[in-house]
């Protein structure tokens, strides 16, 4: 699989204040995985909750290029990250697009069912209300390229900031 990544730190108390999880639900609400995904919006009370614990979050810049198989993409830097959640005791946020945990059979949550795989269901930061570009920006990241040969996709790792990791 052809990517790079660069990893970009942020103080999470610096970070929260770039996510706006009402904002965000109300602009995923005419996308048809609205409340139909475990991974999608709308979600509790806060959104954020099991991520405040952690101080460090370190955004995985990926430059892909334009014709990536994106659930591959997705399934091999999960992998990765949960790994890297492991090593730090942190929690990570998935690369945007579709959960890869249940293959090809619907998700449950249209049917009211719990998650067939709750331990391993992981949100994007768009999904939480992350203004990703605004993260980029305060982080020093390269901005999001959406057009030519490549494009980009961030997911992230919140985590103690003293078990800052080094790469993905």
């Amino acid at each position: 699989m052809d990517f790079t990544v660069e990893p970009f730190f942020l103080e999470v108390a610096r970070a929260i204040t770039l996510f706006r999880p009402a904002q965000v639900t109300q602009m995923c609400a005419g996308c048809p995985n609205f409340g139909c995904r475990w991974g999608c919006p709308p979600f509790g009370e806060d959104p954020l909750e099991p991520y405040r614990p952690y101080d460090g979050l370190t955004l995985y810049v990926l430059r892909v290029p334009r014709e990536t198989d994106l659930m591959a993409l997705r399934r091999n830097v999960e992998w990765r990250l949960r790994r890297l959640e492991q090593q730090t005791g942190g929690r990570f946020c998935a690369l945007p697009g579709d959960c890869p945990h249940c293959g090809s059979r619907p998700c449950t949550r249209p049917e009211g069912k719990p998650c067939r795989n709750p331990g391993a269901v992981r949100p994007s930061l768009e999904a939480l209300g992350a203004d990703v570009d605004a993260l980029m920006r305060v982080a020093g990241a390269p901005e999001l390229r959406w057009q030519g040969r490549e494009m980009t996709v961030v997911a992230a790792l919140w985590h103690p900031a003293q078990n800052r990791p080094a790469r993905l």
